[in-house]
């Protein structure tokens, strides 16, 4: 049975102590974040083990590894998962991700096409969900959204990313494309600027998307060519308005899964490189533009796979993954310095 496992370290990676959390059904960790009082929120999906839908659980731990508190939601016979969490100005906290339970009521509803939906749970810190006039569950368009994180905005009000395949869309391609989207205070979609879509000629998924500097967004994901996928990279203003997007072709299978801001400009993207019989992970520095300054990959001779990167006080960037060692799967972090090296400097 998959569990989620939690490992605190010191500054160099010296493992402090780890955690098992879960319980007899399959749990997937997928987001960790930190409050204000540095208690820590972990989000994650758990399968049921007969009918192999999931539901999803939000957990709350001390910097000990000590449990304060846990909850799980799931509706019956429907799917439901989650991708993220984020703390708003309230305390509150807002889960986002996916539902089979699509909104039936939206424009333009087909039940052949229309299979999953935006899902967000709000809760306050004690875990107490929402009510339904307090916080819209679900939302969408025609076709198949997935969400993937949802942030605050100054005026109260929310935006949503994600992925979709919207029909209706009138983008310049009619397969999946990044999205991002308004809501209102109520997480019902909102109307304070159009709905955006962000892609190529080919499939784009969306992987992270982070606040700049100027107020704006830039956002990281993976775009599928034929047989190619690449890093998308896409930058916009605070009314998502565009400012410019990029594919960076490294290598011919990069899959993204990561992107943080850099304190002297630019953003790291980090990914899974699978140019070569095995992954490696790859950190790439982009400059405002999404123009490739510089790439790193880290990894051996088995399978490497990409999670998270951020960008230090110090400037050091730290990078978490998994490795592959023979027959056995770790749990790897990675320190380098701003320029993806293993010196000082």
């Amino acid at each position: 049975d998959s569990q989620i496992m939690l490992v605190r370290t010191d500054a160099l990676g010296n493992e402090l102590w780890s955690k098992l959390y879960g319980g007899s059904q399959n749990e997937f960790p997928t987001d960790l974040e930190i409050e204000p009082d540095e208690n820590l929120l972990i989000a994650a999906n758990v399968e049921e083990a007969i009918s192999g839908q999931t539901d999803v659980m939000f957990l709350r731990v001390n910097l000990e590894g000590a449990v304060l508190d846990s909850v799980v939601f799931g509706s019956p016979n429907v799917t439901e998962g989650v991708n993220s969490i984020t703390v708003v100005s309230d305390g509150d906290i807002i889960g986002v991700g996916t539902t089979s339970d699509v909104d039936t009521q939206k424009p333009g509803f087909n039940a052949a096409t229309d299979l999953i939906d935006f899902f967000s749970i709000r809760m306050n810190r004690s875990f107490v969900q929402a009510e339904s006039f307090q916080w819209k569950r679900v939302v969408g368009y025609p076709g198949i959204d997935r969400g993937q994180k949802i942030i605050e905005r100054p005026d109260g009000g929310f935006i949503m990313f994600g992925t979709s395949n919207d029909p209706n869309s009138n983008s310049q391609q009619e397969g999946f494309n990044m999205i991002v989207f308004p809501t209102n205070e109520l997480g019902d979609i909102g109307s304070s600027f159009e709905v955006q879509y962000y892609g190529t000629l080919g499939n784009e998924s969306a992987a992270q998307i982070v606040e700049t500097i100027d107020g704006g967004y830039s956002m990281v994901g993976t775009s599928v060519q034929e047989n190619s996928r690449s890093m998308f990279v896409a930058r916009v203003r605070s009314d998502v308005g565009f400012v410019n997007s990029n594919t960076i072709n490294i290598e011919p299978d990069i899959i993204a899964t990561s992107i943080t801001a850099s304190s002297s400009g630019g953003f790291f993207q980090l990914g899974t490189s699978n140019a070569s019989s095995s992954g490696n992970i790859l950190l790439v520095k982009t400059n405002d533009a999404g123009a490739l300054e510089w790439s790193q990959e880290f990894g051996g001779l088995d399978d490497d796979v990409s999670g998270k990167v951020l960008q230090m006080t110090d400037g050091s960037l730290a990078i978490v993954g998994s490795i592959e060692l023979e027959s056995q799967k770790k749990m790897a972090l990675i320190k380098t310095n701003r320029l993806g090296e293993f010196n000082a400097n």
